[in-house]
């Protein structure tokens, strides 16, 4: 169903934790419901806003790691989970987990009650069902979420499984997909599927949202077309609410994890909206004592202090900013805050201090943010370069994405 390779939940995030990163795993009790949840953030004092995660259908809290690693890095508690509900007397994984609203905020809750939490700064990321999910909490809890990011959701799951905004290929498969759908249901009549299915559906539930929205959907999604997200960005504003539409020229179902340059550019398109949001990173990010310093917001004042580790994550995330960007990267080499030696194939620094940028494997660097506030381009050519497009498409959505790395 618009697949075309199998998903790398690390396509555009970190393999590896950074430097200062903590992670661990629970499970909460919520009966009829078990929540299972992956946390990261940084190993200081916060409180930090918070993003709660949720991958797409089948997958679990532990895939969407590489994602908490990012966001943590960033200044936020990350939280994925997924959820296993309690059936003829076992927990098992099923299409409707949730059955009531207090289902859908328990993840609220849980994320309430985590240390170093600023619960007035919630944001929600979801790909797939996991941002039907998002849609649903933002819904169910308004005055309780800032942001919200979801990924090709489908909104509207009555509409969608008549097939009728499928490609004729493809409405076949939506016979197995509803006898499924029924099955996972449990429902005792048509009446009580059909309720179940509208409860599910985002769209019905629009007009109790309130947290700015930014839908991102590929314009080659066949499994969820990308009318699903269209449709409820045009319900939000006929609403006054405030939403974007971002639309990925290329993107199929799931592009994120399997397309790089089209992943790259919808997940700085995430970041700055988070970020515009829920504010990761307070003016003063400095206090007194040197264990509240943030070396990921303050690099400077990092180096400054007396504080080893400190000085190792704030050269961590300053090393992976100079392997992007050879011209920051000059700067960071003079000021011995980066090892040149380290650069190894992105840039080096010579014995004149200055950077040569070489490429062995083919990659590219394009400022997505300055394409997009210079305006270079306003009517790009279908077939010209992806990342000028996708640039165009970021700019007529309203945000301002952060440099990114695009590989070819």
């Amino acid at each position: 169903m618009g697949c075309d390779s199998i998903p790398d939940h690390y396509l555009v995030h970190p393999r590896e934790p950074a430097a200062g990163v903590v992670t661990w795993e629970e499970s909460f009790v919520r009966d009829p419901l078990v929540v299972h949840a992956r946390v990261a953030r940084l190993q200081r004092r916060g409180p930090f806003p918070v993003v709660i995660v949720h991958p797409e259908g089948g997958k679990t809290a532990d895939d969407m790691q590489g994602i908490l690693w990012d966001l943590a890095a960033r200044g936020y508690v990350a939280i994925a989970a997924d959820y296993w509900r309690l059936i003829d007397g076992e927990y098992r994984r099923n299409m409707f987990a949730w059955r009531s609203e207090a289902d859908s905020t328990a993840i609220l809750d849980i994320a309430r009650d985590l240390p170093e939490v600023n619960q007035d700064r919630v944001g929600l990321l979801g790909f797939s069902l996991g941002g039907v999910y998002s849609l649903l909490i933002a819904a169910h809890a308004p005055e309780r979420v800032s942001a919200v990011v979801a990924y090709y959701p489908v909104t509207d799951f009555p509409s969608w499984l008549t097939a009728q905004r499928a490609p004729p290929w493809m409405r076949p498969a939506f016979y197995g997909i509803h006898w499924w759908f029924r099955r996972e249901s449990g429902a005792r009549s048509d009446e009580e599927y059909e309720q179940m299915l509208r409860a599910a559906s985002p769209y019905y539930a629009a007009d109790a949202i309130t947290a700015p929205v930014l839908l991102v959907h590929g314009d080659r999604d066949t499994s969820a077309p990308i009318a699903e997200s269209e449709r409820m960005a045009e319900r939000l504003r006929e609403l006054n609410r405030n939403v974007e539409l971002l639309v990925v020229p290329g993107g199929r179902h799931i592009f994120n994890f399997r397309q790089p340059r089209e992943a790259a550019v919808a997940w700085a398109a995430t970041v700055a909206w988070l970020d515009a949001h829920l504010n990761p990173r307070p003016a003063a990010n400095l206090a007194a004592d040197p264990a509240d310093l943030d070396p990921v917001a303050d690099f400077d004042r990092a180096f400054d202090q007396d504080d080893q580790p400190a000085h190792e994550v704030a050269r961590d995330v300053l090393q992976s900013e100079a392997e992007a960007d050879p011209h920051r990267a000059c700067e960071h080499c003079e000021a011995g805050q980066v090892d040149a030696d380290r650069l190894e194939d992105h840039e080096h620094a010579d014995r004149r201090d200055r950077v040569a940028h070489k490429r062995a494997d083919g990659g590219l660097h394009a400022d997505i943010e300055v394409a997009a506030r210079e305006q270079r381009i306003d009517h790009p050519a279908r077939d010209g370069p992806v990342e000028v497009r996708l640039a165009c498409e970021i700019r007529s959505a309203g945000v301002k994405p952060r440099r990114v790395k695009l590989r070819r």
